[in-house]
């Protein structure tokens, strides 16, 4: 279950998230099991957040930083993902359908079994 201070925090905005990380960068942030459909997180930074079991559907992650998330099981059903950081981050079961991940980065991300990419893929890195 998603931290309440954590997500109090992502609803101030991204510019009052990354301000946050800089300053807690050992915290892994938990956003888990929430619904964040059409959040704008472009830029965020989301390394090694705990975003499993979350609803994102239609949200903006471009150009986001989750590096080492952990986003297994998740909704990203027609996520903005261009030029989003993927790498080594758990993607397992995460529905990818209609997600645009142009120029993402999913170097070493685990996409094994059951991850549904019916994405545009063009551009991946």
């Amino acid at each position: 279950m998603a931290n309440p201070e954590h997500l109090k925090i992502l609803r101030k905005g991204v510019k009052a998230w990354n301000k946050w990380r800089k300053e807690n960068p050992y915290i892994e942030p938990d956003l888990s099991n929430t619904e964040l459909e059409s959040i704008d997180l472009s830029l965020a930074d989301l390394t090694s957040a705990n975003v499993f079991f979350t609803g994102l559907d239609h949200a903006n992650l471009s150009g986001a930083n989750l590096m080492k998330a952990d986003i297994s099981s998740s909704e990203l059903f027609e996520t903005n993902l261009r030029a989003a950081n993927l790498s080594c981050a758990n993607l397992i079961g995460t529905d990818l359908a209609r997600a645009d991940l142009f120029g993402a980065n999913l170097e070493q991300a685990n996409c094994k079994t059951r991850t549904y990419v019916h994405a545009s893929l063009l551009g991946l890195i």
